[in-house]
């Protein structure tokens, strides 16, 4: 048979030749290249021409037939074809063909296609017509194959190739599934459900495609094949099933019906169950494994699906995350659309390895959306029985209260998550992941006795446990003492007391590493959580401190409660002592005290130690100070340096501590030497003398009239002052020591410009700090007395005046001294005294004459007489 077919060809081959000798020249060249170049595939056709003979214009038709003679049996073609999957390829550039179509050759469907109509192609250029593989052109048979062209319009020029099909698909490969979508994935229902798959051999008319459901699935024996549909994306390929569907067991095969069905290898397919079908999925949740393949590819391919509903958003914390502490849990979640809660159903959660749960649940410990539940514990799952009828989609919060001594895992790197589930959504839900924190002591306090260097010491510990970190029977404790400490090899453990609440116990064992001491806990031991716990260590242990004072670290951590703590202490070489001042700050400028000041001693506690403190003030003798009553000193005013030291019982002397306190309690005094207060001065400028005494007269400020004024080490001074009026001035002094004290003093004196005045008796002009001037009346002489017109002298002297006409009074004002006198009446008022005249004031033609030298003595004037002259000379005032 089969030489008999290879003669046909090769006569139908010499046939065509002979035809077309015409038109075909010998340089004119088909060639055929094939990718994958394997049966049942579909392969990309590459068909390369190379035409001395012709040149093709635009929309010249091309017609292939492929293994024209013997087609069916060597070629699978599709039932359509799209220009899509076609293209004119010149040199580097592709182009679309215009339009693609069926045809025949006898019994062979030929393909034929137009050149775009802007392609013009020359003889002797080569080109290509490529078939992509979506075209699903398949070969069925290796070895040679033949190719017939035809090249313009009505088969004009024929061309005649040959190619060579070589590979196949490896027996064992089997199909690929993409995915499984159970569309109702509730437990015990009937669903429909979509197999996506991607076969690597295409299957035709006759070919199987098989679907095996994995045990726990019922399918029925019988299903009607209209359930069943095959589709490509949106595109369905094969839309019933009819008459092409058996069962066996839980194997569902599934037969291409017959027609142009044509499921290309390399494409992916979604091959479609019903919810007729009648196939009910399995009562339990898990993992359930599908099997698939063909009659082409028998090895079977695997996909897994979950099976079953969930809750969402699971949320879980615990306070506190400490590492072994009893904590509270707090979980949320939402049922599922089908996941609705009735009091016959349970909330399970599992907790991971690491939580000690209890035996059993106190009444009121878990409350479920705040109504208390029954719950039950087995190992590490804890089942609550739904104590509310919850709705599907519905919030779920349950609280698991610390009543319930659920006891945290340890530390761990990783971390922990819960696992929750519900008998209406069965599949397990892991939580977010949850770290826990170390527990740890609290409140570490050391004290050593005595608390001084190169002594045997008891030593005592207290501290809080964590809120994971409770004891037992076994546990241990250990204490890390600083290596500057001497500690014997062995200590024993009746010299070592453990206070936990009522209990007072010693510890069953105590080793020693250097200088870590590893108590361990008799068997009756149970210390709570939390639980202040006291150790002291007798001084019969004989533990010696360090050589030399210092800060020194002591450190405990227990087996429950492993991350150390710390706490430093101070070993004293000598006590310390402090001095106390009241006020605390001084309250004057520059360090000094302005109020009194008191002082006071103290020593720092050490434990052990009986101290004594001595003192002195500035070179006197040390006094023993009082600890006991601790009585306020006062400290004189200067500057006074306090000494003072403590020595304890042991010997122990401290080095001499000094302190300086300033204090200053007196204002600065201010006094002036000259002029004298209230004194007269004649020159507008003047000396101004005096002393100022301070606390600290070199650095005490003095301002006169708001200038600095230099202070003389023995606090005196002198400064001129200029006077810019006549008659009383105030000057004001400010001296201000460095404390901060002032003292303000106001100095007057009365500025009267000195006035010399010459009159000569019988003669009308005199005068005035030498310069003549007219008087009224010429002076004369009346019983022995200069007579002069008191008018002339009041001017002279800037006096006032004030006339009383009735009683002829005169009324004289100069500075501070005030005179009355009356015509004719010897009796004169002078600063209140009465004083009798030389001779009485007269009246001549209407102008008053008064007794020079009694006006001008009485006014502070010096008078003098020149008798050969006759002549009177006056200053006023009087040098």
């Amino acid at each position: 048979m089969k030489k008999f077919v290879a003669f046909i060809m090769i006569f139908v081959m010499a046939l065509s030749s002979l035809a077309l000798m015409n038109i075909a020249f010998a340089a004119d060249t088909v060639s055929v290249t094939l990718s994958p170049n394997a049966i049942n595939v579909a392969n990309r056709f590459t068909i390369s021409l190379n035409l001395q003979s012709i040149s093709v214009p635009g929309n010249t038709p091309i017609e292939i037939a492929l293994d024209s003679s013997s087609q069916s049996s060597m070629m699978s073609m599709p039932s359509s074809i799209s220009p899509a999957n076609f293209v004119i390829q010149l040199g580097t550039s592709n182009y679309p063909v215009s339009s693609a179509s069926f045809s025949s050759y006898g019994s062979a469907k030929t393909i034929v296609v137009n050149t775009p109509s802007n392609l013009n192609i020359p003889a002797g250029t080569p080109f290509s017509v490529i078939i992509n593989e979506n075209a699903g052109i398949i070969p069925l048979t290796t070895g040679a194959h033949t190719i017939i062209i035809w090249v313009g319009v009505n088969r004009a020029n024929t061309f005649v190739g040959s190619f060579q099909v070589s590979g196949t698909q490896p027996s064992g490969q089997s199909i690929v599934i993409n995915g499984v979508t159970i569309l109702n994935p509730k437990l015990s229902d009937t669903s429909s459900y979509n197999f996506v798959f991607t076969p690597s051999i295409t299957l035709l008319p006759g070919d199987n495609i098989y679907v095996e459901f994995p045990s726990g699935f019922v399918v029925p024996q019988t299903i009607a094949g209209s359930n069943f549909a095959l589709k490509q994306g949106n595109v369905t390929y094969v839309a019933d099933f009819t008459n092409n569907v058996s069962v066996s067991g839980n194997t569902v095969k599934l037969t291409i019906p017959s027609g142009s069905y044509t499921i290309s290898a390399g494409y992916s397919y979604t091959l479609i169950f019903g919810a007729y079908t009648g196939i009910v999925n399995p009562s339990a949740t898990g993992n359930y494994t599908f099997k698939m393949y063909t009659s082409k590819q028998p090895t079977p391919a695997t996909y897994t699906v979950t099976l079953g509903t969930s809750i969402t958003n699971l949320m879980w914390d615990v306070n506190p995350k400490t590492a072994g502490a009893v904590g509270e849990h707090t979980i949320s979640f939402k049922t599922s659309s089908s996941g609705a809660l009735s009091t016959n159903d349970t909330i399970t959660i599992i907790f991971p390895g690491g939580f000690t749960l209890p035996t059993t649940i106190p009444s009121g410990g878990i409350l479920v959306n705040n109504v208390s539940a029954q719950a039950s514990v087995s190992s590490n799952v804890l089942s609550i029985k739904c104590p509310t009828s919850i709705g599907a989609g519905s919030s779920v919060t349950i609280k698991i209260l610390a009543s319930s001594n659920f006891v945290n895992p340890p530390v761990s790197t990783s971390g922990y998550k819960i696992k929750v589930y519900t008998s209406q959504d069965q599949l397990q839900v892991e939580s977010s992941q949850l770290m826990f924190t170390p527990s740890t002591l609290q409140n570490l306090k050391v004290t050593v006795d005595p608390q001084v260097v190169n002594k045997n010491a008891s030593i005592s510990f207290t501290f809080n446990l964590g809120l994971g970190g409770a004891l037992g029977a076994s546990d241990t404790i250990s204490i890390i003492l600083p290596l500057q400490f001497s500690v014997p090899n062995q200590v024993p453990s009746n010299l070592i007391t453990i206070t936990a609440g009522n209990s007072i116990f010693n510890p069953s064992a105590v080793s020693r590493s250097g200088n870590t001491l590893v108590l361990t806990l008799p068997q009756n031991t149970n210390i709570p959580s939390q639980s202040l716990v006291s150790i002291s260590i007798s001084k019969d242990a004989n533990i010696m401190t360090p050589q030399t004072g210092g800060t020194y670290k002591f450190t405990v951590y227990t087996s429950k409660e492993t991350t150390p703590i710390d706490v430093s202490i101070d070993v004293f070489a000598y006590p310390k002592s402090n001095i106390i001042i009241n006020p605390q700050n001084p309250d004057g400028l520059n360090g000094y005290y302005i109020t009194q000041p008191a002082i006071s001693f103290s020593v720092s506690q050490i434990a052990g130690i009986t101290p004594t403190l001595y003192y002195k003030i500035n070179n006197g003798s040390y006094q023993t100070y009082d600890l006991t009553n601790a009585p306020k000193i006062s400290i004189p005013e200067g500057k006074n340096v306090i000494s003072f030291y403590s020595q304890d019982n042991f010997g122990n002397k401290e080095p001499e501590n000094t302190k300086t306190i300033l204090v200053d309690l007196t204002d600065p005094v201010i006094s002036i030497a000259e002029p004298k207060e209230n004194s007269v001065v004649v020159q507008p400028t003047f000396t101004l003398k005096g002393a100022v005494k301070s606390i600290d007269v070199a650095n005490t400020t003095l301002l006169v009239n708001g200038k600095l004024v230099n202070l003389n080490s023995d606090g005196t001074f002198e400064t001129l002052i200029t006077l810019s009026s006549e008659g009383i001035n105030t000057i004001s002094i400010q001296a201000k020591s460095p404390s901060g004290r002032t003292s303000t003093k106001q100095f007057s004196v009365n500025y009267i410009a000195r006035v010399t005045v010459f009159l000569q008796v019988g003669n009308d002009n005199a005068y005035i700090n030498g310069e003549q001037v007219k008087i009224d009346a010429p002076p004369f002489i009346q019983s022995g007395n200069v007579m002069v017109p008191l008018r002339f002298i009041l001017t002279s002297f800037k006096a006032n005046l004030e006339w009383d006409g009735i009683f002829q009074i005169i009324t004289l004002t100069l500075g501070n001294n005030r005179m009355r006198l009356q015509i004719g009446n010897l009796r004169a008022d002078v600063n209140g005294n009465l004083k009798m005249l030389p001779t009485a004031p007269v009246l001549v033609k209407g102008v008053t004459f008064v007794p020079l030298r009694f006006i001008s003595e009485n006014f502070g004037a010096d008078v003098k007489w020149d008798g050969t002259l006759k002549a009177v000379s006056i200053v006023y005032p009087k040098p």
